[in-house]
């Protein structure tokens, strides 16, 4: 238990030290390139709008080929029957037998048949790609690596807090006040960041289902207006997330350092001040 209790002091101390800090400056940096600038919003619409035409050319095409097609089968289908007559007989032949009827045979209906069976198979086998958008996905791609770090940052800080509260007294308990709130600050940390993380996959759900509306009705615009709409709010949303976790890491650094006593040696003191 000591050999675990030193271990997971070291990697607090290195967490307020070392990686906190630099995990701040990576969403800062992530701010200020060109990817989450407001000024790629053209780049995202653009994006969206080339992906929605591409869609509804290629799920219009299938029906054109099937029109050229039946318009082809209309105009040889005279042609394609043959009349056969039964073969002269003798008199007592006709006597002894009934009369037999005309019979006409078409020889393509089987083909027909087939070829439409085949056609069908042709339609059923081409699937329509509507890819994700790539600048969207890049935001996601490189945001996410930074927002688990943050929440396995939480989850080791809350152990050491945890781990520096002591036996419960009647008095002097100013320090272990400050303790709880400073494991409320981490918990909600990581409680934001676990929704930011969850916010990054429900985009793909909400995308799909309005991209399936379009792939089903490519003559409504709106469906395409919407998807470009979503993806340009999926970038914002992005961006606020980026400036929402490097403002919590800097107030979780902050209010640590300036309770740091307090944390450590909560019953030390007899008069402290919880600094906010």
């Amino acid at each position: 238990m000591e050999e675990y209790r030193k271990r997971l002091t070291n990697d607090a101390k290195k967490l307020f030290e070392t990686e906190l800090p630099q995990l701040c400056q990576r969403f800062h940096n992530l701010l200020s390139e060109d990817a989450f600038s407001p000024d790629s919003v053209p780049t995202v619409k653009a994006i969206t709008q080339n992906s929605c035409q591409k869609l509804i050319k290629d799920e219009n095409k299938p029906g054109e080929e099937m029109r050229m097609k039946e318009k082809e089968k209309r105009e040889g289908s005279g042609s394609d029957e043959e009349e056969f007559h039964t073969p002269m007989t003798s008199d007592s032949e006709l006597e002894s037998e009934p009369p037999r009827k005309k019979l006409k045979v078409k020889h393509r209906k089987k083909i027909e048949h087939s070829d439409d069976e085949s056609d069908s198979d042709d339609a059923t086998d081409e699937t329509v790609l509507l890819e994700c958008n790539p600048h969207i996905s890049d935001m996601m791609k490189r945001m996410k690596p930074q927002l688990r770090a943050v929440i396995e940052s939480c989850n080791t800080v809350k152990a050491w807090v945890q781990l520096q509260v002591p036996e419960m007294q009647d008095g002097n308990n100013f320090g272990v006040e400050v303790q709880g709130d400073m494991l409320n600050e981490v918990t909600g940390v990581e409680t934001k960041c676990q929704a930011f993380l969850q916010a990054l996959s429900l985009y793909h759900l909400s995308r799909a289902e309005v991209a399936s509306k379009l792939a089903k009705f490519p003559g409504v615009k709106d469906y395409a207006k919407t998807l470009e709409e979503l993806d340009v709010k999926e970038f914002f949303s992005l961006r606020l997330i980026v400036r929402e976790a490097r403002n919590l890491c800097v107030s979780l650094i902050d209010t640590f350092r300036k309770n740091m006593d307090n944390i450590v040696t909560p019953r030390s003191h007899s008069e402290n001040i919880l600094v906010c």
